[in-house]
């Protein structure tokens, strides 16, 4: 509001103390969100390295206390690689999503107050925003699934294949072996877009 003075008074009216002022709170504001911007994002880091370890443990012990017949040898390797990295992108969104909802009512307000009722146009813009994203994220599921299938496979072609290097060296098939898991991995990429 001070900056919104300062430009519709007269430049000679208008002392010097008030300009100096105004680069002043600039330059304390972005300062200001700079450090925050850090301090959130090592405290995003800390929280995700603690989850990391938390769940690769969790599914690491679960692994362990299963019988070897009662479930596949290869499933919690793709968990602890695909899925906690997906939770832990997760995380950060949920945490973005409070502090955009936060943002968001302060802005409104601010906006009020210079603006009456008129603030309430970026409500619109944000709404249908939210209805065209829930639609397009309703093809997203599918394609994540198959990314996720396709990973799988690959991480399961990988782990029989290292299983079974000796013999693979023996036969003369490092080449075909090779050959394959390029073609696995494009087809995860591929899956992926």
């Amino acid at each position: 509001m001070v900056l919104l003075r300062y430009v519709a008074t007269d430049s000679q009216t208008a002392g010097d103390m008030q300009g100096y002022g105004i680069i002043a709170a600039w330059a304390l504001t972005y300062s200001m969100a700079g450090i925050s911007q850090s301090w959130s994002t090592q405290c995003m880091n800390r929280i995700q390295t603690h989850a990391r370890g938390f769940l690769t443990t969790a599914i690491y012990n679960k692994t362990l206390a299963l019988k070897s017949t009662a479930a596949d040898e290869d499933s919690p390797v793709s968990l602890m690689n695909v899925d906690v990295e997906r939770f832990l992108f997760g995380i950060t969104k949920l945490h973005d999503l409070w502090g955009g909802f936060v943002i968001t009512l302060i802005g409104l307000y601010l906006l009020y107050v210079q603006v009456g009722w008129a603030c309430l146009a970026p409500l619109i813009v944000i709404g249908v925003s939210t209805v065209v994203s829930g639609q397009v994220g309703k093809g997203v599921a599918p394609r994540q699934l198959a990314w996720s299938e396709s990973t799988n496979a690959r991480v399961d072609y990988l782990t029989d294949m290292l299983s079974s290097m000796k013999t693979i060296k023996m036969l003369g098939l490092p080449d075909i072996v090779e050959r394959a898991v390029t073609r696995l991995r494009i087809r995860e990429v591929d899956a992926q877009k």
